[in-house]
């Protein structure tokens, strides 16, 4: 056997087993715990556009709306992606809220969430750091991902994405394209 053959040979194997590796991590993605759907989902109490934001030393945030409403988020309060320009804000199952970020894009302001799944008029967003609650926010009228979703094991349909979604939301909070 030649020298190049016998050195070929374990690079050939070594090359096959990364390929073997990276399509069963690939395949393992969807398959993490905790991100299946959501066995509960709520939806927000409150949504509205930031307009101060003052913290204290004990970081709790005191919160101006532009409709006026004083809101204060304590510590305890669960953080999904931080304050932003465009605040979403709920109750159930705990006090929770999610920050929206002004884009480049007009109207838009991006969330972010470990997965997300499409319904005829909404979309669930599930979160890594939340394990089995969901949010579910409304879609603008005429919004069409059927592009951006494919169908699960249990036929859900999904976003498709390697990593978290992004998806833009308008200043009424309702889902209105990817980011």
């Amino acid at each position: 056997m030649s020298r190049l053959l016998a050195t070929a040979q374990p690079v050939r194997a070594r090359a096959l087993t990364g390929t073997a590796l990276f399509l069963m991590a690939s395949a393992l993605v969807g398959c993490r715990p905790g991100l299946s759907f959501p066995s509960e989902v709520t939806q927000p109490d409150q949504i509205g556009l930031v307009v101060s934001v003052k913290t204290d030393a004990d970081l709790t945030a005191h919160v101006v709306l532009a409709n006026g409403d004083a809101l204060v988020l304590g510590r305890s309060d669960r953080s999904l992606g931080g304050l932003g320009e465009l605040l979403f804000l709920g109750s159930r199952p705990g006090r929770w809220y999610l920050g929206g970020h002004k884009s480049e894009k007009p109207d838009c302001y991006w969330i972010a969430a470990s997965r997300a799944y499409s319904e005829r008029d909404s979309v669930v967003l599930a979160f890594e750091d939340w394990s089995g609650v969901g949010i579910r926010l409304a879609k603008v009228p005429g919004f069409d991902d059927s592009k951006l979703v494919t169908s699960d094991s249990q036929g859900r349909l999904i976003y498709s994405s390697i990593g978290p979604i992004s998806l833009c939301a308008d200043v009424e909070g309702r889902i209105s394209g990817p980011r």
